[in-house]
């Protein structure tokens, strides 16, 4: 127990279970939580309560607010409140400015206190603009190539918002946005640019869309590569080379029956992930078979495959000398 509230606490340091917060669960609406919130908050403030408890209280208060309010941090919560704590844990301690920012932000003047002593209505938000439904986000695809996701980049987007000013005065601007690709990000992921102030418009949502690779393909962590291979090379061994995301030139010697299931998994040259390490290089086969063959040649491929795995040196010559002024010269890699 911390004063009013009952914190659900698990083994992961600074987890709090923010409907707990403010007295609201899951199902609440969004005009629940910023009720519960503007009856605590009221309370908390440091200008009504000097107390440390209240003080430690109105933050958190005011971080349940800021979490839940919010449509994608309320679904990350929701999803994996451990993973979301560590997440939010690396950001460091949510502040006393945050708060008092949120609180301010929340009810037009950072000491409503006053106004309520002159009797001044007007301050507070009203049940209807609570339940005053967010604007749309704005939507943006932005491209962006494997390399580039494998990398991180910062790359730029326009946006037309909508803005009004404290006189009233609505006009339209176009925005530039700075996003930040980070290293190990992923085709599809969302990256969320909170509206301001006086913006009429939404958040600016902005979707990463992968254009092709000419080679590799990304699924989850790991990358995969197709080489074209003979039918030689499937019974031979192959060598394969791969031009990887950072600029290496990758070598394979493949020394395996390459059979229709084969996959050479290389460990850690894959696509990179989220905490710095990296996923598996994944090599797939497609075998080129000969368009046709000659009598002979089909007599060779039966001899050779039923030829027993154990010959001793000199059965070995017999079969060289037998076969040498009948057997071609094999067909370089590349032909089929």
């Amino acid at each position: 127990h911390q004063g009013q509230f009952t914190i659900k606490c698990t083994g992961v340091m600074g987890f709090v279970d923010f409907y707990a917060v403010l007295g609201v669960n899951r199902s609440s609406s969004d005009l629940d939580i910023k009720r519960s919130y503007r009856s605590k908050a009221l309370s908390l403030h440091p200008n009504k309560n000097e107390t440390p408890e209240a003080a430690e209280e109105f933050l958190l208060v005011s971080e349940a607010l800021e979490i839940l309010s919010s449509a994608k941090d309320r679904a990350d919560f929701d999803s994996d409140e451990i993973a979301f704590a560590r997440r939010r844990g690396a950001q460091g301690a949510y502040t006393k400015d945050q708060a008092l920012k949120l609180f301010s932000d929340f009810f037009g003047t950072e000491n409503p206190f006053g106004v309520i002593e002159q009797n001044v209505d007007g301050v507070f938000p009203s049940e209807a603009d609570l339940a005053k439904p967010e604007p749309d986000a704005i939507n943006v695809s932005l491209q962006v190539t494997l390399e580039e996701l494998f990398t991180g980049v910062q790359k730029h987007v326009e946006v037309q918002v909508t803005t009004q000013d404290a006189s009233g005065t609505i006009a339209s601007e176009q925005r530039t946005i700075a996003v930040d690709v980070k290293a190990g990000s992923r085709d599809g992921a969302q990256l969320h640019f909170a509206r301001k102030a006086n913006d009429l418009t939404g958040d600016v949502c902005v979707k990463l869309c992968q254009l092709p690779h000419s080679s590799l393909q990304c699924k989850g962590d790991n990358l995969h590569f197709t080489a074209q291979i003979t039918l030689l090379q499937a019974l031979t061994g192959a060598d394969v080379v791969i031009n990887a995301l950072d600029g290496r030139v990758l070598n394979y010697h493949i020394s395996d029956i390459i059979d229709s299931s084969y996959v050479k998994v290389v460990t850690g040259e894959g696509m990179t992930k989220s905490d710095g390490s990296r996923g598996d290089l994944c090599i797939h086969f497609n075998t080129r078979f000969p368009k046709a063959v000659n009598d002979l040649q089909k007599e060779l491929f039966s001899f050779a495959l039923c030829m027993p795995a154990g010959l001793n040196d000199e059965r070995r010559k017999q079969i060289e000398d037998a076969l040498h002024d009948r057997v071609p010269k094999p067909p370089a890699e590349d032909e089929e």
